[in-house]
């Protein structure tokens, strides 16, 4: 190796553990296929719903403390990582993925979500680069929905808001894609997809920068 910063990198690309470094200020952006089309925009410890076409650019927005457009709100992201997992949680939904190595046929229980590693779609020689995954937030029973927005730790399906999930998580980049749904079968739709192309092959929210969700430390809420 050529220098510190490429042994770094080569560090980075092998560790089976949470990345260390904090999440920062970098945007994190999940969108459908085109510039102008819906998604999402992670950055830190807050989100918040962007439409290019419609809406200020991404950094005008972030820098905003007044309402520009409708869909202006911003939302809490917060850790819900424990010493096996790392996680993160809004109030819609908790995705979260083991340290250790990944395993198809997986399943497990963290911050009230159910989380089931369905396909891997990138294997290296000895374990899963990158895996889909489905997390369920939803409400077992009716219950009146909280306040929009609002976090309810360790139990993301008190808030009435919990959504059914599916996402692909890469050891290399964190989350690349996710998507709300009742009824996907990744173990079949997954067959079909090109992860250079989730957006268009899975119709699925993909990642448009280097790094997403999970490849970063989120700030520990206050309890």
């Amino acid at each position: 190796m050529n220098s510190t910063a490429e042994f770094t990198r080569w560090i980075r690309a092998c560790t089976v553990s949470a990345k260390a470094s904090p999440c920062g200020t970098a945007f994190m952006t999940y969108q459908y296929p085109g510039e102008d089309h819906f998604g999402y925009r992670f950055q830190n410890d807050r989100w918040w719903r962007i439409n290019i076409g419609s809406g200020p650019d991404g950094d005008r927005r972030a820098n905003s403390t007044s309402p520009a457009w409708p869909l202006d709100r911003i939302e809490k992201i917060v850790d819900c990582s424990t010493r096996e997992y790392v996680c993160a949680q809004t109030y819609l939904w908790v995705l979260a993925v083991p340290k250790a190595n990944l395993k198809s046929g997986v399943s497990y229980d963290i911050a009230g979500a159910h989380i089931q590693l369905s396909t891997c779609v990138r294997q290296t020689t000895d374990s899963c680069a990158a895996i889909v995954a489905v997390t369920d937030c939803r409400s077992r029973n009716s219950r009146t929905p909280r306040a929009v927005g609002e976090i309810v730790r360790n139990d993301c399906r008190a808030s009435g808001w919990g959504e059914r999930v599916v996402f692909i998580y890469d050891r290399a980049r964190g989350v690349i894609a996710f998507e709300e749904t009742d009824d996907w079968i990744p173990e079949e739709d997954s067959r079909k997809w090109d992860l250079s192309s989730l957006g268009k092959t899975a119709a699925m929210l993909a990642l448009q920068e280097p790094e997403g969700l999970l490849s970063c430390d989120l700030p520990r809420a206050k309890p």
